[in-house]
């Protein structure tokens, strides 16, 4: 669906973003944080439309963090920052 590219640190994130919008990039979804994972993420369109995403981590998980299964709403949800686009429920 999309290529995330990591980031250094929310500072690189954020000179990227401004970078990006001040260029009059198309921003698709962000800056905002995901509830799983809890990436710092800021999603971009490149010109044909494909979505670019560049994110930083906001946790360290280790081999003892349990996988599992989560619904499209906890996938796209966020703790803070816009709802996804073209979803309507989630909390922000």
């Amino acid at each position: 669906m999309h290529a995330a590219f990591e980031v250094a640190g929310v500072d690189d994130l954020m000179f990227g973003h401004d970078f990006l919008k001040s260029a009059g990039h198309k921003a698709q979804w962000g800056v905002g944080r995901h509830i799983l994972g809890s990436q710092v993420f800021d999603y971009w369109l490149d010109p044909w439309g494909h979505e670019l995403e560049h994110w930083t981590d906001g946790d360290r998980f280790t081999a003892s963090d349990p996988g599992g299964v989560a619904s499209m709403a906890d996938v796209l949800g966020v703790q803070w920052g816009a709802i996804f686009p073209g979803m309507t429920g989630a909390a922000a």
